[in-house]
């Protein structure tokens, strides 16, 4: 599956058509997974050097926290300079209510994480064990929390502390995508910088490995599609 999402990723940003719609997206991850499975059949080694090196572009656009989606935008140093300030005074303004919010929320989330990885489940099984965990670890916490506060502040503060507890959860999820952002586009900035070939070199191997797909998709007989 994350190979087949690596696919899809590469052949729509190459100019390639992939569904939007869920009935539509299913249909086509069908089709490329028939694809794979026809031509594994007649060049095998040809098939996992292309799903390799595949993976290789994607791992090699991640170290330098280049978007996929933008790899083919000519964005200067100046416009990366601005966005990242943008970035940063972003997060220095949520990050009183967003550390509320992480102090609030770190224990249930830790104890979610430490039974779910404790069960040693496949990634689609950790996903789902993690929704039906946290529906018990995070009542269970802020109840206590509340308890908390109802014997220490009386009344008036666990009801405030109820009515923040949404607000800065959402806060902290925000900061804490937003400063893993600004990590990446930092990387990306000091890598553009100092390897301003970089970018048109990840863009021509995509490209190439696009023409690679398109070549294999070619092929697939009829009866396969």
């Amino acid at each position: 599956l994350r190979v087949l999402g690596l696919v899809s990723q590469l052949w729509r940003h190459e100019g390639g058509a992939v569904p939007e719609d869920t009935p539509g997206l299913v249909g086509w991850l069908q089709w490329a997974l028939g694809t794979y499975r026809h031509s594994v059949e007649r060049a095998p080694e040809q098939v996992l050097d292309l799903r390799r090196r595949i993976e290789e572009h994607a791992a090699a656009t991640a170290r330098a926290g280049l978007d996929p989606a933008r790899l083919g935008e000519v964005v200067t140093p100046a416009a990366r300079v601005g966005r990242l300030f943008l970035q940063a005074v972003t997060i220095v303004l949520e990050t009183p209510l967003a550390l509320v919010g992480v102090a609030l929320h770190v224990l249930p989330y830790q104890l979610t994480e430490l039974v779910v990885r404790m069960a040693c489940r496949t990634d689609e099984e950790l996903a789902t064990d993690k929704i039906a965990v946290g529906l018990l670890f995070f009542p269970l916490t802020w109840a206590l929390q509340a308890w908390v506060a109802l014997r220490l502040g009386g009344g008036w503060m666990a009801f405030g502390l109820v009515l923040v507890l949404a607000p800065t959860a959402i806060f902290a999820l925000d900061w804490w995508e937003r400063l893993s952002r600004l990590a990446k586009d930092t990387r990306a900035f000091v890598g553009c910088v100092r390897h301003p070939e970089l970018r048109e070199q990840l863009l021509a191997t995509r490209r190439g490995l696009a023409d690679e797909l398109r070549m294999l998709a070619a092929r697939m007989p009829e009866e396969v599609e």
